[in-house]
Parts: structure tokens; C-alpha cells; sequence
């Protein structure tokens, strides 16, 4: 037990002197950044079942949950906010955005009765987005040396949708773009 607490008192005097070097010349004497840019994903919804024991870890409620990502396909869609391609960072346009996780097909099939006569079959899939069950944040964290408070400042958010195999085991998950909060930081970073 000594060992724990004895490894705590170091880790946190190093935290502490890593922020102190680390201080912006904002003004404030208190406010440290710990990071400019980090990156991660949250899941939003458990993709291999709700776990009813614990419901609420890497869940939000269902209807909160599709009302917050219908709200950011709603602004991508409506272009009250610049969506980005999430690999290359360019702005996307309006047609863009509403292609991704939209796509059609076209499939040869092969008819099973005499003449066996081949026709093109097009296949619309629309994005469902209650398959939506990860975000992927991008923010900035300063830390408080006068009240020892963690802030985090969302700079921006990526829908994520899980990706299925015709098995119905999850092959991945894919971001679908970028909305940024922080204005300065699109501008600084669009590529064109």
C-alpha cells in the first residue's frame, strides 16, 4: 500500500511540474494546457447488446442518443455547419455530405427461369443512424493548478458508424466527417 500511495505522490508532482512548463501566456497564472489536440473515440451506444446491469457505461439513453446524432446530420445536411472529410480534412460540400453512408449499387442478376436472362438491379442503402455508436472527439485540455480542475474544450466531433459483415459481426467502425466547434482551428487546418 505504500508503494500505491508513494507512486501517486510522485505521479502527481510530476502532472503538476509537466503543467506549470507547460503554462500559456494567457494571463491567467492558474490555467495550464495539458494538450492542445487530443483524439478519441467514446462509444455512444454498446454495439454488442445493452448491458441492463450497468446501462449508462458506453451508453447514452436511446432517444437522447438519436436526437444528438440527428442533430449533427441535420446541421451537416442543412449546412449550418461545415462538415470535413475525416481523412483529408477538406471541406465537404452539402451533395457530399448527404452521399456519405448513402451510396447505391448496381448488381447483375441473373434471372433463375429460361431465357436466364441478366438485368442490372440497383441498390439504394440509406444510412441508419441508430448505427451511429461511437463519436470521436477532438478537444483541448487545460488544467486548473488553483482548484485542481480538469477542462475540456470540444474542438470537434465525428459520427461514427459501426460497420457490419453479412454475418452480422462488427468488421469495424467508420468516421463519417468532421464538425468543428472551434472556427479558428477549421480555418487553420482546411485543406483544399
Amino acid at each position: 500500500m505504500k508503494h500505491f500511495s508513494g507512486l501517486i505522490v510522485i505521479m502527481s508532482a510530476l502532472f503538476l511540474l509537466a503543467a506549470c512548463g507547460n503554462r500559456e501566456n494567457s494571463g491567467d497564472k492558474n490555467a495550464s494546457v495539458i494538450t492542445e489536440k487530443i483524439e478519441y473515440p467514446v462509444f455512444i451506444k454498446d454495439p454488442y447488446g445493452d448491458n441492463q446491469a450497468d446501462w449508462w457505461k458506453e451508453n447514452i439513453e436511446t432517444s437522447k442518443r438519436l436526437e444528438f446524432v440527428q442533430t449533427l446530420f441535420d446541421w451537416a445536411y442543412s449546412g449550418k455547419v461545415k462538415a470535413y472529410d475525416y481523412l483529408t480534412n477538406k471541406p465537404l460540400t452539402l451533395d457530399q455530405v448527404k452521399a456519405i453512408g448513402n451510396e447505391s449499387d448496381t448488381i447483375t442478376v441473373t434471372q433463375s427461369f429460361p431465357p436466364y436472362n441478366e438485368k442490372d438491379t440497383i441498390l439504394q442503402n440509406n444510412i441508419d443512424l441508430r448505427l451511429v455508436h461511437k463519436l470521436k472527439f477532438m478537444e483541448e485540455w487545460r488544467f486548473d493548478l488553483k482548484d485542481h480542475s480538469i477542462q475540456k474544450t470540444v474542438i470537434g466531433i465525428a459520427p461514427t458508424l459501426t460497420v457490419y459483415a453479412d454475418s452480422m459481426e462488427i468488421k469495424g467502425y467508420r468516421p463519417l466527417f468532421w464538425i468543428y466547434f472551434d472556427e479558428e482551428y477549421a480555418k487553420k487546418n482546411e485543406t483544399k
